[in-house]
């Protein structure tokens, strides 16, 4: 599959391409255009720091919680409470980090899940002469509110370009390039799109072992509540070249069980991913998905049903 790479330090309304798919920065999100497909992306602070032999304070730069940050030391994962504590944006260690190892905390803030639009707000102005601002209520009292990027604008029926004829940047109001006529017909069509919360995340009391390059751990348990495409893992692709997870999953509101084995591998811009070993006691709880992202894949869970926990065992192999 290909992967979303999207631009690092991108500008309100610039758009992105892949396999025939265009998404709009808003300026907060990407937004998949009209008639895209189902796909997701992750907003994930990394914070680096290295040890000085005493210090067993840092300032991470996104608030979080003790389950809900990976973090790592000189590469190894740790356990969560045992060997450190995050409490707002501190992380404590329980015991000080050597001179000169690196830290790396990796917190996931933000999963926003994109699709193609099942419902959509029509609002229709008649300008007066030499207007050039579309803004309040329209013709039929509704108040026009839009999400940046997720909108089409008609003039007389015949579309318009974002950042050509028109900027909307603000949610509330659409400046044209040109002055309107009088009676022209402004039509708007705003695109709602679905955005959800990180899925709770609770690291299970495991100890990791590392035999060479190959590093054996208890990744965690992600809990789902509802059926949008949730992360289940993040693996630095700097440090492992592919892992092989077992993916345990327990619908808790039918008691319906799913186990299964994937093989995931990068080639440092694109991930593969394959389920194999799958066993259910009556169905398929969950479909699986990667993708690489700056410096970190991404592995993707879309539960079937809407409550289901899902343990994980992780066997790395590095780079």
């Amino acid at each position: 599959m290909a992967d979303l790479n999207f631009p690092t330090s991108p500008t309100v309304g610039q758009n992105y391409s892949l396999n025939n798919k265009t998404w709009t920065w808003s300026g907060t999100s990407w937004t998949v255009a009209p008639g895209g497909t189902t796909t997701s992306s992750v907003t994930n602070f990394t914070d680096t720091f290295t040890g000085n032999g005493s210090n067993t304070q840092f300032t991470i730069s996104q608030s979080s919680t003790t389950n809900n940050s990976i973090v790592f030391v000189s590469g190894l994962g740790q356990l969560p409470t045992s060997a450190y504590s995050i409490s707002g944006t501190t992380l404590t260690f329980t015991a000080a980090i050597d001179n000169g190892v690196k830290v790396e905390v990796r917190t996931p803030s933000t999963y926003n899940t994109y699709s193609s639009p099942t419902s959509f707000t029509n609002y229709y102005f008649t300008a007066a002469a030499a207007q050039t601002v579309v803004s309040g209520a329209d013709n039929n009292a509704a108040t026009l509110s839009y999400t940046v990027g997720s909108l089409s604008v008609f003039i007389n029926g015949v579309k318009q370009v974002s950042g050509v004829d028109y900027t909307a940047a603000n949610g509330s109001s659409i400046t044209f390039t040109s002055a309107l006529y009088l009676d022209d017909v402004v039509e708007i069509t705003a695109y709602s799109s679905a955005v959800i919360t990180a899925p709770s995340i609770s690291i299970a009391s495991v100890p990791s072992v590392t035999i060479g390059s190959v590093i054996f751990e208890t990744v965690g348990l992600v809990t789902t509540t509802s059926t949008n495409q949730a992360s289940l893992d993040v693996l630095d692709i700097s440090l492992y070249r592919s892992a092989k997870y077992m993916m345990q999953i327990t619908d808790t509101s039918n008691n319906l069980y799913h186990l299964c084995e994937l093989l995931v591998l990068h080639d440092g811009t694109t991930a593969f991913i394959t389920e194999y070993g799958a066993v259910y006691s009556s169905y398929s709880l969950m479909s699986f998905d990667a993708s690489v992202s700056g410096s970190s894949l991404f592995v993707m869970g879309t539960p079937t049903n809407p409550n289901n926990n899902v343990k994980i065992y992780r066997v790395a192999v590095g780079i």
